[in-house]
Formats: C-alpha cells, structure tokens, sequence
C-alpha cells in the first residue's frame, strides 16, 4: 500500500506537469516571443512553457511540503495521522521538491541561458539570483536531512533547517506569485507556533533525575498539563511524546529532542479524581511523567545529560507536547502483541501500567483479552530500568477476562548481575515467526494488533512475521 501510494503521488506529478505545460503552450499560442527589458522570451513554445510549468509545479509542492510538519495541525483530526506520522510524507514531498527546483533550474537555464546571479525587477520578481540563493538553501536543508547526518548530528540538522525562513523570503523575491501558494501553510504555521510557546512556558519541576545502568537516564518530572494530557486521551495517549529542552546542557537555545513518556506517575499533589467506566470508586489523576533516555554516544545530547545527571549539577527542563498517538485503534483489538528492543520498551511501558489497572484497563480497552509483551535486552542489567513495572507485572494474579505474558530476552546474558535471579529471562533472541503463528491460533480469528519498537532489524522482522499472521502492525518512529 505505501509503495502504491507514492505511485500515484509522482504519477499524480507528471500529469499535473504536462497539464500546466499544455496551459501555459496555449496561453503563449502565436506568439513565438515577446520582447521585455531587450530579453526575446519564449523562443521555442514547447521549451519554454515546460520551463515555466516546472516553476510553477515548485510553487505548489513548496506549499504542501510546509503544510505537513506543523505539529498542532489539523490532520489528525481529518485522515488520524499525528504529526510525526506526517513528517515521513514531509519529507518524501521535501526530496521531490528538490529535484523539481532543480529541473526548473536546469530548464531555465537551457531555454533562456539566464544568467543565474542576475538581479533585476520585472514582471514576475526581482531577479535570478535570489532563486539561486533559495536553492542553496533548500540544498542544505535536504542534505543535512539525510539520514546518516540527521541522526548523528541532529543539532546541526535543526541548525540548517532554519534556512527556510530565508528560503522562502528568497522564493517570494524570486517569483512574486510565490507569496499567494504559502499563505495557507503560513497561517497554519503561525498558530501552531503560538500553541508551542504557550505549552514552553507551562512550570515543570524535577522530582528526580536518576543515571541508571547501561548508559540510561531517568527523569520523573512534575507536569500536570502533560500528564491530564495523556491520562484523558485513554488508549490513544499511548505512545505519546514530548519535546525536552535543558539550557544547561543545550547548545543551541532552539534545540529540542523528541522522548517518548515512558509512565504516568503520581507526585503526592494529585487533588483531582476522575470515576472509571461509571464505577463508583474514583481514580487519582497522574500530575507527573517518567521519560527514559538512553545516551547516543559520547558528545551527543544524551551523553551530556547523563553526564549531568551524574555530577548532580541543577537543570531547568522544559516540556512541550504531548504529541503522538498510535497508528492502530487499540480499542477494537481483542489481544495485544508488543515486540521491544533495548529502550524501545518505553512506548510499551505505559500500555503495562495501563493493563494492570483493571478499571484503567476496562475503561480504556474495554475488549481486550490478552497482552503479550516480547522485550529483547543485550544484558540483563537494562532490565532494571523498569525494575518496579517488571515487579508488578509478575506479582499479578490471573484474571478469568484477561491474560498478560511476558518473555524477556538477553542476547549477551551475564548469571553475576543482580537481576539475573529476580527476573526470568531467556537467551538470545524470540522466534517472532512461532510467536506469531502460536498467537493467530489462540486468538480463534479475533483482531490482533501489533506494536513495534527497536532497532531496525528487530522493527522488520517483527512487521514480516506479525503481517503475514494477518495482525495489524505500528511501529514507533524515531526520525522525527
């Protein structure tokens, strides 16, 4: 299905092209050139109206290419795509604006030999050389969006993605009709900037900020805005995510990364309850979060947190979100798989707390019968992470109307450490393909989603075997 839908996309390109070509062919008809500032234009039709109509395709996939990372937007309310769902699209539209920006700019060139540095006021804009100056801004913008550099050098990547602002005054300079296409986008920009100013400036306090084995921190933060957030969104609050920032390890003030809310957890502040699924007894409402963050590698950003953590030095954090929601309907799923791999348990975790609660778990997954957790460590020591949630989950009785099972997997298993003898566990790695096919046989044909998140090789090969067993598959994204 995606590869169909990027099909008809670039389809859709072509034949909107060749439209605009014919249009702008028969807008030129009998006028084999006109003369403007001593510049013949149109010498050849055909050329020069295909030239024209790259320009013009630029404008539009521009447009679009901003409508789509807005992170307030709108689109999850129409088609139910969240926003980081929307930047996968952004940058498919992104790349192909690119090259359409560089055929444009080749066809320019072949058919008017214009001199690309020219400044000059005309018809349509003040001059070539600020189309120039816009395509080298986008070039960066594409290159340092590549996958290699973005993930290795993320502060650089935000740092250049700036050059859009820039880029689309050097697009209006260069064509003044420009300006038309990037109202909408613009506008929708605005507000939903408005929005993430207001959610920066809501007070988060820092209960606790632990360095934890294995090169993990933990922090458990004070935010009842965020955490109201998430506990009232029910089953699509899973998965959910929040931009951090810290000013005493940032450096850049503009830099902000992307974790997933591992927990709801109370602050001893909780004065609000809440009645679950028309019961009488009433349930706290959770103020504060947890968020996990395994560090990168030295120098990154989560090197320099753990670092600070360590060292115990005071740092302001500041939220913004929540954002995210899970790309399934968890609420028509009778049974749950969810396959982890290392710090990819943290979107599992809160569906964990949540199924512990029986009331939790009838109001907000009223269907479901049973949840099959796979997590996949390199040492037992990472289990420690969610030492507390593990507990519980193996100190909970068997319920008639629900069954919880979980497999732990240590690929490089170590007997000396601590947890070695507190949790079961098993070595190497699960046979998803049996995990699979034994799970589609005891749901007798009932609905079955599966969750995904981890390395690359585990993410694939989970999506494989859960399709071919018929599951319906989300996997979290971390290319934000």
């Amino acid at each position: 299905g995606e590869w169909l839908s990027h099909g008809v996309f670039y389809l859709v390109q072509i034949v909107i092209l060749a439209l605009m070509t014919v249009q702008i062919k028969s807008e030129t008809k009998g006028m084999p050139f006109s003369e403007y500032d001593g510049v013949k234009w149109f010498p050849n039709p055909w050329d020069a109206a295909f030239a024209r109509a790259t320009g013009r395709l630029l404008q539009a996939n521009l447009a679009l290419t901003l409508l789509l990372p807005t992170r307030n937007a709108v689109w999850p309310a129409i088609v139910g795509i969240s926003f980081e769902r929307c930047i996968k699209y952004h940058r498919i539209i992104g790349r192909w604006t690119f090259i359409n920006l560089l055929v444009h700019w080749i066809a320019m060139i072949i058919v008017y030999e214009s001199d690309i540095l020219t400044v000059r006021s005309g018809r349509w804009g003040e001059g070539n050389l600020y189309g120039t100056l816009a395509g080298i801004s986008m070039a960066l913008m594409v290159l340092s969006a590549a996958e290699p550099i973005r993930r290795r050098y993320y502060e650089l990547f935000l740092f250049l993605h700036m050059m859009a602002f820039p880029m689309l005054i050097f697009s209006v300079l260069h064509n003044r009709d420009t300006l038309v296409h990037l109202i909408l986008p613009l506008a929708l920009y605005s507000v939903d900037w408005i929005i993430r100013i207001m959610q920066r400036s809501r007070t988060v306090k820092t209960l606790s900020a632990q360095a934890l084995v294995d090169g993990c921190t933990r922090l458990h933060l004070d935010c009842p805005a965020v955490a109201q957030a998430i506990w009232c969104k029910k089953a699509n609050g899973l998965a959910s995510f929040v931009y951090i920032q810290i000013s005493a390890i940032n450096n850049n003030p503009m830099e902000w990364h992307p974790f997933t809310v591992s927990g709801l957890e109370c602050t001893g502040n909780e004065t609000e309850m809440q009645p679950v699924g028309g019961a009488s007894t009433p349930q706290p409402i959770p103020m504060g979060i947890t968020v996990h963050i395994k560090s990168m590698g030295d120098g990154t950003w989560s090197d320099r947190l753990l670092t600070a953590v360590k060292q115990q030095k005071p740092m302001v954090i500041r939220l913004e979100g929540p954002y995210g929601q899970m790309g399934v309907d968890l609420v028509k799923y009778s049974h749950i798989l969810s396959v982890s791999g290392g710090v990819g348990f943290t979107p599992c975790a809160p569906l964990l707390q949540m199924v512990l609660d029986p009331q939790r778990r009838h109001e907000c997954l009223p269907l479901l019968k049973s949840l099959t957790v796979v997590w996949v460590v390199r040492s037992q020591e990472s289990l420690s992470w969610f030492e507390g949630l593990l507990a519980k989950v193996l100190a909970l009785r068997p319920a008639p109307d629900f069954r919880l099972n979980i497999e732990l997997y240590v690929t490089r298993p170590d007997p000396s450490t601590p947890s070695a003898s507190r949790f079961p566990t098993k070595q190497g790695r699960p046979q998803l393909d049996v995990i699979c096919k034994q799970m589609a046989a005891n749901c007798n044909g009932e609905p079955v989603a599966t969750l995904v998140c981890g390395p690359a090789a585990l993410t694939s090969d989970s999506v494989k075997h859960a399709r071919e067993a018929g599951f319906h598959t989300h996997t979290e994204t971390f290319v934000l």
